[in-house]
Formats: structure tokens, sequence, C-alpha cells
């Protein structure tokens, strides 16, 4: 498997020391969330050691929480429509990768789901980049 953005659910009081192989986590490919990147930028969030900023960061770790994490959610399932409409296999001519429509709607949507139970639980997502 190449590059991955792994997200991690967590109880807002959790350091990232708490995350295990039991954590629910979902992961996307480095190729699709490079396609959808800059719309994540429409959200604001704390980056590690920082105050916050616009997006995910690539390189670093991300605390997704609150209001920004619902809208985050929002994005991703308008791009889970978009690809619902894609052939069963697709290319996107900026990474000349091909995709499996079937795994790309899993991906997003294990990942909304964590969004989701985050938002309502009062939790936090944490984003890990590359």
């Amino acid at each position: 498997m190449g590059l991955q953005h792994d997200f991690y659910l967590l109880e807002r009081s959790d350091s990232m020391s708490k995350i295990d192989e039991w954590t629910k986590k979902a992961i996307l490919p480095d190729t699709l969330v490079l396609y959808m990147l800059e719309t994540f930028d429409w959200c604001s969030f704390n980056w590690t050691n920082t105050k916050k900023k616009p997006g995910l960061n690539y390189y670093g770790d991300t605390i997704l929480v609150g209001e920004e994490l619902s809208k985050f959610a929002n994005i991703l399932k308008a791009w889970r429509e978009v690809f619902c409409l894609a052939p069963e296999k697709f290319e996107m001519t900026k990474e000349r990768e091909v995709f499996r429509k079937v795994q790309v709607v899993y991906q997003l949507g294990t990942l909304i789901e964590l969004c989701e139970e985050a938002y309502e639980k009062n939790m936090k997502l944490i984003h890990w980049g590359v």
C-alpha cells in the first residue's frame, strides 16, 4: 500500500499516546486525499502545537472537533455522492491511479461514521498525515 492518512477516534481528554490497535480508525489513500485536499481547507482545525489553521496538516497531526468536524463530515458526504456516480473503476487524471468505486465509497463512509460519532459524543478525531 502507498502513502495513507489515518483518522482515529478518541475521547476529548485522551492524548494521542492512547492510540493503539483497538482504537476505531479509518484510512484514506494519499492519492484520494490529494484529490480532495483543497476542499478540506474550508474547515479550520487544530494542528498539533499550533492554533487553528485551514484544512488538514498533510505531514503531521490534526485535531478535528466540534462544528468544524461536522462541516468536514458534510464535505466528505458530498465527495461520496460524487464518487457514487463514477464507473466501477476510474482514474483521476492528476494521480494516474485506478480506483475502485466500491472501495472509495466504503472508505469515505467509514470516515464519515467516525466523524458523526465524534461529533455526537463530543469526542475528537485525530488525523495522522503522511
